[in-house]
C-alpha cells in the first residue's frame, strides 16, 4: 500500500515536452492505482481534472518492457480548440447531433499516453455536456485494455472520470487475410520512422526531407440523430492524424431522405484562431427537401432530386459565417420538382413579368431541369450559367456579398415563355438552333437586379442594351429575339 499527495511535478512528455505543475492524490494498492483530482498543464494549456483507476497495473510493468515507449512527439494542435468550437451545439441543454461513434483505431502513439495504443475499438457517445467512452479491447503498450471514461466539458472545471482494466497480451492471431488500409498506414509509418532512437518531431518534414509522420489512423462509423437541419443518417470512412492535420478520405455518408454524399478532407489544426479546411466532395441521388435547411435554405422552397459536386477550400472561424473566408466552386443539378415564389427576388421578378407570363402570379414553379455552377471567393457567391427547364426557361448570372448585411445582390436574370409548336415562335427552325434539344418556341425578356437581397429592384433591359449587359453564359436565346426583331448593334 502506498498512498500521498503530490505537487508542483513535471513528467517527460517526450522530446523537451513536459507536463507541468502535477498536483493530485494517488493511492496504490495491490495491483491497483487510483490517482484522484490531478490536475496539470500541457503546452501552456491547463488538464481538465482527471480521476482515474487503473486495474492490473502488473501486465503493463510486464508487458512495456518489449513494446517502449511512445518515440514520436506530434507537433501542437491548437486548432482543436477553435474546431470544437465550431462543432458545439447551438443549443448546448440539448441532445448532441451524433448519436455514436464507432472506432477502431489501429495505433495511436502520443507522448501524453507514454505507452503506444494498438488495436482499439471504442464506443463514444456525445453527451449534453461531455462525452462517454468505451473502450472494448486493444492494447496499451503490450497489456490488453478495457474501460470507461466520461469527459464532462464543464467551461469552468472539465473533468474526466475513468476506470481502466489491464490484463495479459492479447493472443497474437494467424496472419490469413492482408492487411487493411489502416494497418497498412501503420506499416508505413513504422518503416519511415525506423532506424532513429531519438524521439521525432512529426509535421517537421518539408520538401525533399521525410513526410510529417502518422501517429494516428482509425476507421469510423457515426450514427446521427434525426436534425432538420442535419439531414444526415450514417458516416462512415477512414480518419488519421497527419502531423498537425486531422485527414478523413474514402468518406460515405447516408443522407435523409435518399441519397448519399463521399467526402475527401483535410483540417489542418496549426492556427489557434481558425480552422484550415480542404474538403472535395460529391452528392448523388439526393433530395431538396432533405437538404434545404443544411444549406440555409426556407424549408420546403425548393422540391427535386439534386446532386453536387465541388470543392471548398480556407479558414473557418468560430465566431464568423462558415462561408467567410472559403473559396470553392459547385456544380449543381437538379430534377422534376417545384419552387415557391414566396421570396422577395422571387415576387419581383413575377411582378415584372406579369404582362406576358401566365405563372407570375402563382404560388410554384414547377422545372423538369434546374442546373448552375457556384462560385465562392471569401463570402461573395457567384452564380454562373443558371438555367431552369420547364414551362419557362430561366437563365441568370448572379452575385451575392454574405459579408455585408443585408446582402446586396447583382444580377441579370432572363426569362422565356415556351409555346406550343403551333403557336407564337413555335416553328422557327432558327429559334431552334438556339435551343438545343427542344422544338418548342419562346417569347421573354431579360430583367436587372439590383440591391439588397431582402428587396431587390427588378428592370427591364431594353432590347438594345442587352449584348453589352448580358453575361456571355445566357445570350443564346437572345440572340434569337435579336434576329426575330431585326436589330442591329447600332440600332435605337
Amino acid at each position: 500500500l502506498l498512498g500521498g499527495a503530490f505537487e508542483q511535478f513535471r513528467v517527460a512528455a517526450g522530446g523537451e515536452d513536459r507536463i507541468e505543475d502535477l498536483e493530485g492524490e494517488i493511492e496504490w494498492l495491490e495491483d491497483q492505482i487510483s490517482l484522484q483530482r490531478v490536475r496539470g498543464v500541457y503546452r501552456g494549456t491547463r488538464l481538465p481534472e482527471m480521476n482515474l483507476i487503473v486495474d492490473g497495473v502488473s501486465h503493463l510493468i510486464r508487458a512495456s518492457d518489449a513494446v517502449g515507449t511512445v518515440s514520436v512527439v506530434p507537433p501542437p494542435v491548437p486548432g482543436l480548440r477553435p474546431l470544437l468550437q465550431i462543432l458545439r451545439p447551438r443549443d448546448p441543454d440539448a441532445l448532441p447531433p451524433v448519436k455514436a461513434i464507432g472506432l477502431a483505431i489501429d495505433h495511436l502513439d502520443h507522448p501524453l499516453f507514454r505507452w503506444p495504443l494498438r488495436d482499439l475499438r471504442v464506443l463514444v457517445e456525445p453527451l449534453r455536456h461531455g462525452m462517454q467512452m468505451r473502450i472494448r479491447e486493444g492494447t496499451l503498450g503490450g497489456a490488453s485494455i478495457q474501460g470507461d471514461a466520461i469527459w464532462y466539458n464543464d467551461p469552468e472545471t472539465p473533468s474526466v472520470n475513468a476506470r481502466l482494466r489491464l490484463g495479459p497480451p492479447p493472443e497474437p492471431e494467424a496472419a490469413t487475410a492482408p492487411p487493411d488500409r489502416a494497418v497498412a498506414e501503420r506499416e508505413t509509418t513504422t518503416r519511415t520512422d525506423s532506424g532513429s532512437s531519438r524521439p521525432t518531431r512529426a509535421g517537421s518534414g518539408s520538401a525533399g526531407k521525410t513526410p510529417p509522420i502518422r501517429w494516428g489512423s482509425a476507421r469510423f462509423e457515426i450514427g446521427f440523430r434525426p436534425r432538420p437541419r442535419l439531414p444526415f443518417r450514417k458516416a462512415t470512412g477512414f480518419a488519421r492524424l497527419e502531423g498537425s492535420k486531422l485527414l478523413g478520405s474514402d468518406i460515405e455518408i447516408g443522407l435523409e431522405p435518399e441519397g448519399k454524399a463521399a467526402l475527401r478532407v483535410a483540417l489542418d489544426l496549426t492556427r489557434p484562431d481558425a480552422v484550415d479546411l480542404d474538403l472535395s466532395f460529391a452528392i448523388t441521388g439526393a433530395r431538396f427537401e432533405g437538404m434545404s435547411e443544411f444549406v440555409a435554405l426556407p424549408p420546403d422552397l425548393v422540391t427535386g432530386q439534386v446532386g453536387a459536386t465541388g470543392s471548398l477550400g480556407g479558414p473557418v472561424r468560430p465566431d464568423a459565417p462558415f462561408i467567410a473566408e472559403l473559396d470553392g466552386r459547385v456544380r449543381i443539378e437538379a430534377r422534376e420538382g417545384r419552387i415557391l415564389t414566396s421570396l422577395p427576388l422571387l415576387l419581383r421578378l413575377g411582378k415584372a413579368t406579369e404582362g406576358y407570363n401566365p405563372f407570375a402570379n402563382a404560388d410554384e414553379l414547377l422545372y423538369e431541369t434546374m442546373t448552375g455552377t457556384l462560385t465562392l471567393d471569401h463570402g461573395r457567391l457567384g452564380i454562373e450559367d443558371f438555367e431552369i427547364e420547364g414551362p419557362l426557361r430561366v437563365y441568370a448570372n448572379v452575385r451575392l456579398d454574405t459579408n455585408r448585411h443585408p446582402a446586396p445582390i447583382r444580377a441579370v436574370v432572363g426569362i422565356f415563355l415556351f409555346r406550343s409548336g403551333g403557336e407564337i415562335l413555335g416553328n422557327l427552325p432558327l429559334l431552334r438552333s438556339f435551343l438545343p434539344g427542344s422544338d418548342r418556341g419562346l417569347i421573354g425578356a431579360y430583367f436587372k437586379v439590383k440591391g439588397p437581397i431582402d428587396a431587390p429592384d427588378v428592370e427591364a433591359l431594353p432590347l438594345k442594351t442587352l449584348m453589352s449587359s448580358v453575361p456571355d453564359a445566357i445570350k443564346a436565346p437572345f440572340k434569337a429575339l435579336r434576329f426575330l426583331f431585326g436589330l442591329d448593334k447600332d440600332d435605337s
